[in-house]
């Protein structure tokens, strides 16, 4: 089944940009069309305007004639001096009220309803019209100018609308292209300054995503005291408030859990102390071996409790471990050593590998630390890593470059790498350990406390299979990889 694609939600400085700028464009565009419309309806009149009394002047040549009828008093020269015009083109005609041509140009038509036909008649509109056309292929402007004096007739100017328009283009220009440059300057403006806003709060998500998960130290002052806006300020605090409140339950929890294990020590060596008692004294067989297994169960109690006091060592000790220059080969000599009583006696075959070099291998660590990583790897080898055959534990220190290697490797049924990864948890355990025979042997606890202690002293923890392909079988290699101290 396919899970669906959650569409990733933007940044509040987009949200607030979105938020400010969108209306601003949508308020600037409104603006402007207005400001066209008033441009083009002010250029228009005042052109209109003109033309108008071009229409007027030659209205007021025409004559009327007992014998000729109405005439137009211009000659040709004076007709071009009326409709003189420096850009654009005039063009006129003067029509009769039964429909013939007077004067001018015959394509010149008056536009409808100036000039309709009634019969032979014209029937004549008074108020002037004004109307878009083309004459002679050029867009112009036409005006009909209706007179019934000296008799009925109708003044028809048409103008080409170049220079109109470019006046338009103008004005256009000279209002559009500043206000353009100052929406881009304002959204640039927005743009920094929200940025500069919310960059303490940018600042503050990375300090804190950069954060270990242990790490509930104070958000320092400095990213919220440069903050413009109190709201910044306010959740630092907050966020402050919360570290303390988590630091008052965890060191709460830390306490609980070391108090437990400090009180059980005394009822279980209670426990252990009656049943070796009553080990030593009863001579019936099913006690001799219920006291046994009470006596394994102890000691496992025992091991546990050790381990969660360990894990609560690690945690108090987290920031405050002191570091000081520390030879592995020597402490690897020492843990060899620890553990040779317990080796004879399971008959496992321990050894050391990399301790008689002449040269120390120096390292910055804790000796008691390092001590119980190797306690801990060295147990955890001999409770699941050993073999049915020759079982075999190896201590080893080696150098590669600028590393060295601190591992105890076994011979046991290893990990695989999937299963590797999953034993760093706290309570991780070998599964062929899950037997009813084998339950209560341990809790997994051990790889936890070594995880842990290596965060302390700033080494990698490395849990891999022996064999090359990282299946399962080839034994295992655990331990702590150092930077060599120069």
């Amino acid at each position: 089944m396919l899970k669906p694609i959650h569409k990733r939600k933007p940044s509040l400085r987009y949200r607030l940009l979105h938020h400010v700028l969108w209306p601003l464009v949508l308020t600037w565009a409104l603006g402007s069309a207005i400001v066209i419309g008033f441009a083009y309806y002010f250029t228009t009149q005042a052109y209109d305007r003109s033309l108008l009394d071009d229409a007027y002047a030659l209205s007021a040549q025409v004559r009327s004639d007992p014998v000729t009828g109405l005439s137009l008093s211009l000659t040709d020269a004076e007709m071009r001096a009326v409709l003189f015009d420096q850009t654009e083109s005039n063009y006129f005609a003067l029509w009769r009220s039964d429909g013939r041509l007077l004067a001018g140009h015959v394509a010149l038509m008056p536009p409808s309803p100036s000039l309709a036909k009634t019969g032979d008649a014209l029937d004549v509109a008074i108020a002037p019209t004004w109307t878009d056309g083309a004459y002679l292929g050029r867009a112009v402007r036409i005006v009909s100018l209706s007179k019934t004096s000296p008799e009925p007739f109708v003044v028809v100017v048409a103008q080409t609308t170049d220079s109109r328009n470019r006046l338009l283009h103008r004005l256009l220009m000279a209002g559009l292209i500043p206000q353009v440059i100052l929406l881009v300057f304002l959204a640039w403006w927005l743009r920094r300054r929200v940025g500069q806003d919310l960059a303490p709060l940018s600042q503050l998500r990375s300090a804190v995503e950069q954060r270990d998960v242990a790490d509930l130290r104070h958000i320092p002052e400095a990213l919220t005291k440069q903050a413009r806006t109190s709201d910044i300020e306010h959740l630092g605090a907050a966020m402050n408030s919360l570290f303390d409140r988590l630091q008052l339950g965890i060191a709460a929890q830390r306490e609980f859990s070391g108090n437990v294990a400090h009180e059980l020590r005394t009822p279980l060596t209670g426990i252990r102390l009656q049943a070796e008692h009553a080990l030593t004294l009863s001579p019936d067989p099913a006690i001799q071996e219920r006291m046994k297994k009470l006596l394994t169960s102890a000691d496992h109690a025992s091991h546990l409790i050790d381990q969660l006091l360990a894990l609560a060592f690690a945690d108090e000790a987290r920031h405050s471990v002191p570091l000081a220059t520390l030879d592995l080969v020597e402490v690897a000599r020492a843990a060899t050593l620890r553990h040779l009583a317990r080796a004879d006696s399971l008959r496992v075959d321990l050894g050391a590998e990399g301790v008689d070099g002449p040269q120390p291998m120096l390292v910055l660590a804790h000796r008691v630390l390092v001590d119980a990583v190797l306690d801990n790897l060295i147990d955890n080898a001999f409770r699941y890593g050993l073999a049915d055959t020759h079982p075999k534990i190896t201590i080893s220190v080696a150098q590669t470059g600028s590393e060295i290697w601190l591992t105890v490797i076994d011979n046991g049924r290893g990990l695989t790498r999937q299963e590797a990864s999953h034993y760093r948890g706290r309570w991780a355990q070998a599964s062929e350990v899950r037997s009813m025979v084998n339950i209560g042997q341990g809790v997994g606890l051990g790889l936890a406390i070594v995880s842990r202690y290596a965060e302390l002293l700033g080494a990698k923890f490395i849990l891999q299979a022996v064999s090359p392909d990282g299946a399962s079988g080839g034994g295992l290699c655990a331990g702590l990889v150092f930077a060599a101290k120069s």
